[in-house]
């Protein structure tokens, strides 16, 4: 009886996870646990048991340096399939790449966790219900060993092991190769998304940014295709628009100031020059004694740029690429501002006014997530959001001398009163209003723009560049 009584504690003393841990593993865990459970759990079909410690077995091969796994006599036996399915992900050279960027970082090792949990739910889908039926059988003989007897206690173990090899066998190496190669490939897709929402920061380059909102925009990335595709064309955006102000030419800041006398060869007068070539020992004299005549030059003070204001069109006829194009536009010029230090400013409007938002200091990534999400419906009123731009420049001291762009797909009447009023304010502020017609005669926005660009219905990178030469 004993004997029974002493395997019978064996067996409930086994744990469902693979993988050592200790405290600390523990507690640093917890800090995503809930998010990661909970997103994960969203997203999978088909509750099953294994999926939990699979999820805190995931989080430790991609964040300890050395992770190790127990002795399978440890672990209980329809967990073990978990222990098999790590071995075949981490016995891959798309795992050890992976991992590069995941080591000792718990927020990399969380989003990778969310993902490769993903996609080894999508290679085993059409075998959930047979790990199902096998774990359902392996608890069920469980629960029938208080009861047996010694011989049938024994029949009833190789039963159990029996149906954990079984469970084991359902997961292939080339299931778990596919399962890593696909998860590699959309964590760098998440990383880059992210690193485009990181306004300031040099496009392409990590940014920084608490666990729980890494987790969340991660999660928002990889499950939202319309968010991925419009944060991915930010991204490129970004780019042209470094680009763009790199390949324009910079104006000299140094100036002519006055005639001096100096040892400054590289800016002699001619004189100075005819000089040297005559009278050798008298140039030599004046040089010597810091006589030789020089242009003085003053460096120029670097012109203060005004704030910016993104006047956004977002009615229903802008659904779609038209609205994608002119987000990525709108958010590439508002990073320069960042860039700049400039205070800037969003307005979007249909019919009525959807959002404003001032910025004072670089947005956080779930704040240009925001504006990213904001939809695309109703009628077009131009009288409401220049309103809210003459509001705006009104009770904000920082933002006199603003740059306004304003951009649209379709024309709308607006009263002459507003209009005269509009430009009066636009002179007495020193307002500059670059308005963008996506398609149409910009009739009405050459009313209250100082200048506009037509585009015909083109919403390509060449048309954004077009936008940029104007603004950097």
């Amino acid at each position: 009886m004993r004997g029974i009584l002493n395997s019978l504690l064996e067996v409930y003393e086994k744990v469902p996870y693979t993988i050592k841990r200790d405290n600390l593993d523990d507690l640093l865990f917890g800090r995503h646990k809930d998010r990661l459970t909970e997103k994960v759990k969203e997203k999978v079909e088909g509750f099953i048991p294994q999926l939990p410690p699979l999820i805190i077995d995931t989080f430790s091969i991609f964040y300890k340096p050395n992770p190790q796994f127990l002795d399978d006599s440890q672990i209980a036996p329809e967990f073990r399939v978990n222990k098999r399915v790590l071995e075949k992900v981490m016995n891959t050279d798309t795992f050890n790449e992976l991992k590069e960027t995941t080591i000792l970082d718990d927020v990399n090792s969380a989003i990778a966790t969310i993902i490769l949990i993903d996609k080894l739910y999508e290679e085993l889908k059409n075998k959930l219900e047979e790990i199902k039926e096998h774990t359902e059988k392996i608890q069920q003989l469980r629960n029938q060993l208080p009861n047996a007897g010694k011989r049938e206690f024994k029949q009833t173990i190789q039963q159990i092991e029996q149906y954990a090899e079984a469970l084991q066998g359902i997961v292939t190496q080339g299931t778990a190769s596919v399962a890593v190669r696909k998860a590699q490939q959309e964590f760098e897709e998440v990383q880059s998304a992210i690193a485009a929402l990181g306004f300031g920061s040099e496009p392409g380059q990590p940014i920084e940014v608490d666990p729980e909102t890494a987790i969340k925009l991660a999660v928002e990335l990889k499950n939202n295709q319309h968010v991925k595709k419009m944060v991915e064309l930010l991204g490129r955006m970004r780019n042209l628009l470094k680009s763009t102000a790199k390949a324009k030419p910079r104006k000299s800041r140094l100036e002519l100031h006055n005639i001096a006398m100096g040892r400054e060869i590289e800016r002699l007068l001619p004189s100075e020059v005819l000089k040297l070539r005559k009278y050798k020992l008298i140039f030599c004299k004046d040089y010597h004694e810091g006589k030789l005549l020089h242009y003085d030059l003053k460096r120029r003070e670097k012109e203060a740029k005004g704030p910016v204001v993104i006047s956004l069109d977002l009615s229903g006829s802008m659904a779609g690429e038209k609205e994608q194009w002119a987000k990525a536009v709108s958010l590439a010029t508002a990073d320069l501002a960042v860039k700049d230090k400039r205070p800037w400013a969003f307005v979007a409007f249909d019919a009525r006014i959807k959002y404003v938002k001032v910025f004072k200091k670089p947005p956080k990534p779930e704040e240009v997530l925001e504006i990213i999400k904001i939809g695309a419906s109703g009628g077009t009123n131009y009288e409401l959001p220049l309103r809210e731009v003459m509001r705006i420049i009104e009770q904000k001291r920082d933002f006199t001398k603003a740059d306004v762009l304003f951009i649209s797909d379709g024309e709308c009447n607006i009263q002459q009163e507003f209009l005269e009023k509009f430009n009066e304010f636009k002179k007495q502020r020193n307002v500059s209003v670059v308005g963008v017609l996506i398609s149409g005669i910009p009739m009405v926005m050459r009313q209250f723009c100082n200048e506009v660009l037509a585009l015909n219905g083109r919403v390509d990178s060449d048309t954004a560049e077009a936008i940029f030469q104007k603004l950097v």
